[in-house]
């Protein structure tokens, strides 16, 4: 839920506490913001009762068992790279731009570190014939996971990132990035890191038009990724 009016924010929050969406949802204590999830005994065709809560807005976010299906024209993939600082580098590498980096593409089946930085890469490639406008990219993120907005004073050598501004996603479980148009092969990159140990089940990244979120492409690959991180 989310709060539209300040001087409310007090009796909303003791609103919310004793919100009940009915008998087959639990409230998930460990999160952040207040959300709800399936009892495991429940089976599937379970109603929810959204109520009414003055002075703020509900949002209802879910992962389908289905395969999420495609139908804006463009392809997405994703590639996360870790960033080592090389030990040696020759006259030539130019420290003035800053720390030279290595770029170690992650394995899919690899550990990834807690205590590394991370580019995370974005291509989105349209077909010849679209010209598309106003999007949203979200790319989710295992819990722990942030964006580092400090890219100053490091160099990726040959690769020249696509640092945009990004913002949390709404179920705080990731990052989003606006596009304004999008008419030919584009990439985008954010710096990240992982902070939280254990083992996560990360949904596929989307993108959708801001205005029509029926139109929506999902990022290649399977339907949920499983990521490890040490």
């Amino acid at each position: 839920f989310i709060e539209q009016a300040l001087p409310q924010a007090i009796s909303i929050k003791e609103t919310l506490k004793a919100i009940s969406i009915g008998n087959s949802w639990q409230p998930d204590v460990k999160s952040s913001v207040l959300s709800f999830s399936l009892k495991k005994s429940v089976k599937k065709g379970v109603p929810l009762l959204l109520p009414a809560v003055p002075n703020a807005v509900g949002e209802v976010s879910f992962d389908s068992a289905e395969t999420p299906k495609s139908n804006l024209n463009v392809s997405i993939s994703r590639h996360l790279y870790r960033l080592d600082l090389t030990e040696t580098g020759s006259s030539d590498d130019s420290s003035e731009e800053g720390d030279l980096l290595n770029l170690h593409e992650v394995g899919e089946n690899e550990t990834i570190d807690s205590r590394a930085l991370y580019l995370d890469e974005f291509t989105l490639a349209p077909k010849p014939d679209a010209d598309l406008h106003f999007l949203l990219l979200e790319a989710p993120l295992p819990t722990g996971g942030e964006v580092d907005s400090q890219s100053w004073g490091l160099s990726f050598g040959d690769l020249k990132p696509n640092f945009t501004e990004a913002r949390a996603m709404s179920n705080g479980m990731g990052y989003a990035v606006p596009i304004e148009t999008l008419n030919g092969k584009m990439k985008f990159h954010q710096l990240v890191r992982f902070s939280s140990s254990g083992k996560f089940l990360v949904p596929k990244a989307k993108l959708f038009n801001m205005y029509h979120p029926a139109q929506k492409a999902y990022e290649e690959g399977t339907m949920r990724r499983e990521i490890t991180v040490k």
